[in-house]
C-alpha cells in the first residue's frame, strides 16, 4: 500500500487501514493502524467484525499474511 502522498499524510492524526481478505471461503474484515500522530500504537493486523452492537475487534493478531496488499494466506481454520 502506498502511504507516500505526503501532502495528505501529514494532515491526519492517525491512519487506519481496513480490508477484506478471502479466508479458507469466508470473507473476513482485517484492519491495522498504519500511522498516529504523536503516541505508540500497534502495529499487529486485527480481524474485526460488524455487529448490532458495534464493532467487536479481537485481542489476538490475526495470523494470516499478505492481507493489506490483497494476498491472504498463512491463517488457519479455526474460527
Amino acid at each position: 500500500m502506498n502511504y507516500a502522498r505526503a501532502d495528505m499524510a501529514y494532515l491526519t492524526d492517525a491512519i487506519v487501514a481496513m480490508r477484506y481478505a478471502e479466508v479458507d471461503g469466508h470473507v473476513k474484515r482485517f484492519m491495522s493502524v498504519v500511522k498516529v500522530r504523536g503516541t505508540s500504537h500497534s502495529h499487529d493486523l486485527r480481524e474485526y467484525r460488524i455487529t448490532d452492537d458495534g464493532i467487536e475487534v479481537d485481542t489476538i493478531p490475526a495470523q494470516v499474511n499478505g492481507v493489506l496488499y490483497g494476498r491472504a494466506d498463512g491463517m488457519s481454520a479455526e474460527e
